[in-house]
């Protein structure tokens, strides 16, 4: 063991590397609970409105259209209604 410690410490070179080795720091900070609540709360508020913006249709042209076919197999059926909200 004694040969292993007393080998020369690995050191990134450059500037690239110095920020490497500051980014890997260890570092400790403290949170007040009402803080931190805060903090949760902040982070599950971005993450939902990314959500909700991500899943929203955008139309990639004006007037660009894709088919969709509409199939329903009911053979007593004596009138048949579909709705929806088909351009956003």
């Amino acid at each position: 063991m004694a040969h292993v410690t007393a080998l020369p410490a690995h050191r990134p070179a450059g500037s690239l590397g110095r920020v490497w080795s500051w980014l890997r720091r260890p570092r400790t900070f403290a949170l007040s609970p009402a803080r931190g609540l805060a903090a949760a709360a902040g982070v599950a508020a971005i993450v939902f409105v990314a959500a909700r913006s991500a899943t929203k249709a955008v139309p990639t042209a004006a007037g660009d259209r894709t088919p969709v076919e509409f199939l329903l197999v009911a053979p007593r059926a004596a009138s048949v209604m579909l709705v929806g909200d088909f351009n956003d």
